[in-house]
C-alpha cells in the first residue's frame, strides 16, 4: 500500500509540475505550483530556513558578549570563521542578505547587543542595486523566513508562506552545528565552465555527510546578474549611511568588507566595469564618514585553492581571510592562535 501511494503521489507530483509549463505568466504559474505542491515548494528551500532558523538559535546563547558582528550575504556567511578572532565574533551573515535586512537585523537585535564594539559590513559591488524584497524568484522564502525570525516587514502585499505553515516546520528541520555563526555545509555549486575537471574539489571527510555532485553554473551568467543588479538606478547605498546612523548612535564602529573573488571572475567584471568604477561610491561614502574600509577584491594572497566558485571561499579560504582581517584590523588577543583547517567541503547558495 505505501509503495502504490508513493507511485501515485509520484505521479501526480509529475503531472502538476508538468502541467504548470504551459502556464504562460510566471505568477499565474507560482500560484498553481503552490496550490497544489505547497510542501514540496517549502522543502525546496529548507537549507535557507535551517541557516537562519540556525544563526537565531546561536545568537541568542551569545549575544550579551558579542563584541564583533559580521553582516552580509552569502560571501560573508561562507567567507569569515569567527571563531580566530581573540574578542567574541559572531558571523550573522546570510544568504542573499541586501543592506535592507542588514539594517533591520540591527535594529531587531539592537536590545540583546550589550557589549558590541564593531560591525562588519559587507561590501559586494551587486549590493549597490540589489533589494531582496524585489527578487520574484529567488528572494521570496527568505523574507518570509526573516519576517518570522525576526519579525521584518518587507514592502510587499503577500508572502510566499505564512507564520502557520513556517511554525509547523519549525521542529521539522534541526538546526546545524555553528561555530559562532559560521556553519560548515556540504556539497558546494561550482562556477565556471573549466570548474567541471575541478581541481578546487575534494572528496568529504565527514563520513556521515557524503557530498553530491557539484552544480556547474555559467560563471558569465553570474557576473552578468551581479552588474545587473550594480547597474540599477536605485543605489540602496543609503542603507549603509543608516547603518552608520544606527552605529553612532550606539557608540559602535562600522568597517566595510570586501571579500575576495577569483580571477576569471574579476576580469570579467573589469572588463564590463573596470575596476575603479566597482569601488567609487563606497570609496566616497568611507571617505565621508571615516569609515574603515577592508578591500580584500583582488587580494593575491588568495589563489584558486581557495575558492569553492567564482566569488565564493571555501573553508580554507575562509580562515585565511579572517586571519588577514584579523592582522589588519589590529585584532591582538591574550592567546594567539590560528587554526590550521581541514579541507571539507561546504554547500554554498546564491543571490
Amino acid at each position: 500500500m505505501t509503495i502504490y501511494k508513493m507511485i501515485v503521489y509520484k505521479l501526480f507530483f509529475w503531472s502538476v509540475s508538468l502541467c504548470s509549463k504551459f502556464i504562460p505568466l510566471h505568477r499565474w504559474r507560482t500560484k498553481f505550483r503552490n496550490r497544489f505542491l505547497k510542501k514540496d515548494i517549502f522543502s525546496r528551500y529548507k537549507s535557507r530556513f535551517i541557516e537562519i532558523k540556525t544563526k537565531k538559535h546561536y545568537l541568542k546563547t551569545l549575544d550579551k558578549n558579542i563584541e564583533y558582528l559580521f553582516l552580509g550575504s552569502s560571501h560573508t556567511a561562507y567567507g569569515i570563521t569567527p571563531n580566530i578572532f581573540s574578542k567574541i565574533a559572531f558571523n550573522l551573515g546570510t544568504n542573499s542578505q541586501d543592506w535592507f535586512t542588514s539594517f533591520y537585523l540591527l535594529t531587531k537585535i539592537e536590545d540583546s547587543l550589550k557589549n558590541l564594539k564593531v560591525v562588519f559590513l559587507e561590501y559586494s559591488f551587486f549590493l549597490e542595486g540589489f533589494e531582496l524584497a524585489k527578487c520574484k524568484k529567488s528572494g521570496q522564502d527568505l523574507i518570509c523566513f526573516y519576517n518570522y525570525f525576526y519579525q521584518i516587514d518587507y514592502p510587499v502585499t503577500k508572502y510566499l508562506f505564512s507564520f502557520q505553515e513556517m511554525a509547523r516546520y519549525l521542529n521539522v528541520y534541526p538546526i546545524k552545528k555553528s561555530e559562532n555563526g559560521f556553519i560548515r555545509c556540504s556539497a558546494p555549486i561550482i562556477m565556471g565552465i573549466n570548474d567541471s575537471e575541478n581541481k578546487h574539489l575534494k572528496k568529504c571527510k565527514n563520513g556521515s555527510n557524503k557530498c553530491s555532485a557539484p552544480i556547474v553554473l555559467d560563471i558569465e551568467d553570474r557576473v552578468s546578474k551581479h552588474l545587473k543588479h550594480f547597474n540599477r538606478p536605485d543605489s540602496q547605498l543609503f542603507w549603509v549611511e543608516k547603518i552608520y546612523d544606527w552605529a553612532q548612535k550606539h557608540k559602535v564602529e562600522l568597517c566595510i568588507v570586501s571579500y575576495p573573488c577569483r580571477k576569471d571572475y574579476r576580469n570579467l567584471c573589469e572588463r564590463a566595469l573596470g575596476k575603479k568604477n566597482l569601488f567609487n561610491r563606497i570609496e566616497q561614502l568611507c571617505s565621508k564618514y571615516n569609515l574603515r574600509f577592508f578591500n580584500f577584491y583582488d587580494d593575491l594572497d588568495f589563489g584558486d585553492e581557495d575558492f569553492y566558485d567564482s566569488d565564493h571561499l571555501n573553508f580554507k579560504g575562509a580562515e585565511k581571510l579572517t586571519a588577514k582581517l584579523k592582522t589588519s584590523y589590529k585584532d591582538v588577543g591574550d592567546n594567539e592562535k590560528i587554526i590550521k583547517c581541514n579541507n571539507i567541503i561546504e554547500r554554498i547558495e546564491y543571490a
